[in-house]
């Protein structure tokens, strides 16, 4: 009954932090405008239309066609689209629900942990308030971060089966940690790599001889999963074609050493100190203010008495703080470490996580160890006869002024009436102007303008099309050069991309493109024929006149309709042998 009521609890301070998320629910989504929203929602979608269609969802054609994707590259976070079912098809409803879940499922799993700990209930409940609405947990959840917002409540279940299984080895407790470590390698890489240096920190040095008969078979059972998905589920994965995060974001997308004491401007009443921060980042986690009330707690947890996880779990917490400042580790103004002297310089050396790029989402580990070791603090007041209400007072005094937040911006999801047209139309291939093969790092044909390759995706869910474009995460260098060597589209890309940014090993090879060629027909024919091209869409921009120019040209002939609708969209359809049927304008 107590785990209900404290479930109700952390559901009523969900709903707070979000607010007005409730109102909204079906509509809109927490987080900063124009942020990674838009692409999960197509993981979503994509995750099952493949497994509905009887298809591997690790791999998908619906984007960059003809070559398609490695959805193993990129975040699809299939535990997530998992329990979609049966909204998936309102992907935007299930992500508002699974947000606020998320929260309270975190809170749940370190109550049980610090009960675990410490065998007061009481302190588990606080600590999970401290965990699950901590400035570092609700920035992720307000820089549209779901997926470490999922795995933030993944984490404390994998610590307290890990505890467990260390304290009492038996079947259960190490089946329970493989499946959140499964879950984790399903949601987030860097929320795994996270969770593993856990394991290794605290639970290699505690291992004893009656842990290894089991030990061992779960290894054993572990990595004939691993087999057996990679040779019959998985395609392959090359992560040597992927390009890593490299000195610019390893060195700038981190936290600042300084800004752990900096509050929250999200805080009612602490926030206009948020002034005084060095490196807020760039939309990933905006605040990592710890708490000093909540520090002091966690002093306390080392005690003559104290449970014999705490010093290798402060040791893991200090360790991942330290992996979030990149190769450059900074106290306000003063770099302390930088490069080969850094952890992350030597994390990112190892097989495989050498494309991490985003040293800063770390720090979630240090507040799963700050709330942690503040919740056994915290048991070790609350033991002590006569003070339990004053402990109680300070501790919720504490949790207001530090980690208070009331509400939470929204994102609003439109989608233009030319995509619900799209929709009606015969199954062909779309080709966005401008659009291409983008991800954070590169960009090859797109020009930033909006609607952004990102709520492209999103669009998708909409139409159904499969599309030339597309944004994910991680795209091979493979993937570029075949879009670049064809003789149209990638002159299209080489047209519509910025002078800003783009694949070096692109812009090397190719002159800057300002008009299309005069292109031979049958090359012209090929082009359609390879992408199996039905339309054209030129969305409203600085540049549309330019692009419409040039795609009137490049298709004439071929042109069943060119429409131009009141959101100012310009919308080609191709005439593929009398199969299209439409009407004129958009509706």
């Amino acid at each position: 009954m107590r785990s209900v009521i404290a479930a109700g609890g952390y559901t009523l301070f969900a709903v707070v932090v979000t607010y007005p998320l409730v109102w909204h629910l079906g509509t809109s989504l927490p987080g900063m405008p124009f942020g990674d929203q838009t692409q999960y929602l197509w993981c979503i979608d994509t995750f099952w239309t493949q497994l509905l269609a009887g298809e591997s969802p690790f791999h998908t054609d619906r984007v960059l066609y003809p070559v398609g994707a490695n959805l193993m590259h990129t975040g699809l976070a299939p535990f997530v689209s998992l329990f979609a079912w049966p909204i998936w098809t309102q992907p935007v409803l299930y992500l508002g629900l699974a947000v606020p879940a998320s929260l309270v499922l975190a809170a749940l799993g370190m109550r049980a942990l610090v009960a675990r700990l410490t065998g007061s209930v009481l302190a588990g409940t606080i600590a999970g308030c401290f965990y699950a609405f901590s400035p570092v947990v609700l920035s992720l959840t307000d820089s549209s971060h779901y997926y470490k917002v999922v795995s933030a409540a993944l984490l404390p279940w994998g610590l307290d089966a890990l505890v467990a299984f260390l304290r009492a080895p038996r079947t259960r407790t190490i089946v329970a940690l493989s499946v959140v470590t499964w879950s984790l390698v399903f949601t987030d890489y860097y929320e795994t790599v996270l969770f593993l240096v856990f394991v290794a920190v605290v639970g290699i040095p505690s291992l004893r001889r009656r842990h290894l008969p089991l030990v061992g078979a779960a290894l054993a059972a572990n990595l004939a999963l691993v087999f057996a998905a990679t040779r019959w589920v998985f395609p392959p994965l090359d992560t040597s074609d992927l390009m890593s995060g490299g000195a610019t974001f390893w060195t700038h997308s981190t936290i600042n050493l300084a800004d752990l004491f900096v509050p929250s401007s999200a805080n009612p009443l602490l926030g206009a100190l948020g002034r005084f921060a060095f490196d807020r980042p760039n939309g990933d986690v905006d605040s990592y203010y710890l708490g000093c009330g909540v520090l002091v707690l966690a002093v306390l947890a080392f005690g003559r008495q104290r449970p014999r996880e705490m010093v290798p779990l402060a040791v893991a917490g200090l360790i991942l703080t330290m992996l979030a400042c990149g190769t450059a580790v900074r106290a306000g103004t003063t770099v302390l470490l930088t490069e080969a002297k850094t952890p992350w310089f030597w994390l990112v050396q190892l097989p495989y996580l050498d494309i991490l790029d985003l040293p800063r989402c770390f720090v979630l580990g240090t507040q799963l160890v700050l709330a942690t070791l503040a919740g056994t603090g915290l048991a070790r007041l609350l033991a002590v006869p006569g003070r339990r209400r004053l402990v109680l007072i300070g501790a919720a005094t504490i949790f207001a002024l530090e980690y208070g937040q009331v509400g939470m911006r929204l994102y609003a999801l439109t989608v233009p009436a030319v995509y619900h047209r799209l929709a009606a139309l015969p199954d062909r291939t779309l080709l966005e102007v401008p659009s291409g093969v983008t991800e954070s790092k590169m960009v090859f044909g797109y020009d930033l303008s909006r609607p952004s390759n990102n709520e492209q995706m999103y669009f998708q869910t909409i139409h159904r099309k499969r599309r030339v474009g597309g944004y994910l995460s991680r795209i091979p260098r493979s993937t570029y050069r075949w879009f670049d060597s064809q003789p149209v589209i990638g002159d299209i890309f080489m047209l519509a991309n910025p002078t800003w940014n783009a694949a070096s090993w692109i812009w090397e090879s190719r002159p800057r493109v300002t008009r299309l060629p005069d292109y031979p027909p049958e090359v012209v024919d090929r082009f359609i024929d390879v992408l199996d091209l039905g339309y054209v869409l030129v969305q409203p921009s600085s540049r549309q006149p330019l692009f419409a120019e040039n795609i009137d040209r490049l298709l004439a002939g071929r042109i069943a309709s060119r429409d131009v609708d009141p959101d100012g969209f310009v919308l080609y359809v191709l005439d593929r042998g009398g199969e299209v049927r439409i009407g004129r304008g958009a509706r």
